[in-house]
């Protein structure tokens, strides 16, 4: 199936519009952005569909969204679900599909947050639980990071039973170096 394109107002499939490319060498910034949608459309259309609903202990995870990747900034692209117990929304979990820097040496294959009434509860880890059937039928292993004083998110870490490989610096062109993440602590979590 092919993916359609709309290139200054005509529909063409992503390879008509691939051919066009090498035409319009004048109008290149804009094409540029055109495809780079087309490619997220289908790196989004190319990813496997998730369970409806992932459940570990007391925690359920719902599919929020699809988030395509962000070639430009070097960003994977990821599933955005959200983390749910007693029918309360306790924070939500990413799952980023790649093999990109950002994602091997900074950011991990898993980012989570849950929001403060209701942390202490090892929502993070269970979260992470329900979410390793449908990784593990992407992956064998994923990468983890954390930061070095990241407490609570290290304990978690430790607890799923990843290993720890190294500490990596961040480069200033990294989003995590202008979040504040100066150093990353790495581990690699066998699903």
């Amino acid at each position: 199936m092919c993916a359609s394109l709309s290139l200054r107002g005509e529909d063409y499939t992503l390879q008509k519009a691939a051919r066009r490319v090498n035409f319009l060498i004048e109008d290149e910034v804009s094409i540029r952005g055109e495809l780079a949608t087309a490619q997220n459309f289908a790196q989004v259309q190319l990813l496997p569909a998730p369970p409806g609903e992932l459940v570990f202990e007391t925690v359920c995870l719902r599919l929020l969204s699809i988030v395509p990747a962000d070639a430009e900034r070097g960003l994977s692209p990821y599933y955005h679900f959200g983390i749910f117990t007693d029918a309360a929304e306790v924070g939500h979990i990413n799952f980023r599909v790649g093999a990109s820097d950002h994602v091997r040496l900074y950011s991990g294959h898993i980012g989570y947050e849950v929001t403060e009434p209701f942390r202490g509860n090892r929502y993070g880890l269970r979260a992470c639980r329900a979410l390793a059937p449908f990784m593990r039928s992407i992956y064998s292993s994923v990468i983890l990071t954390s930061d070095p004083d990241n407490w609570p998110s290290l304990r978690t870490i430790e607890r799923l039973g990843a290993v720890f490989l190294e500490v990596v610096a961040v480069p200033p062109e990294d989003p995590n170096y202008q979040r504040g993440s100066r150093s990353k602590r790495r581990y690699l979590w066998s699903l």
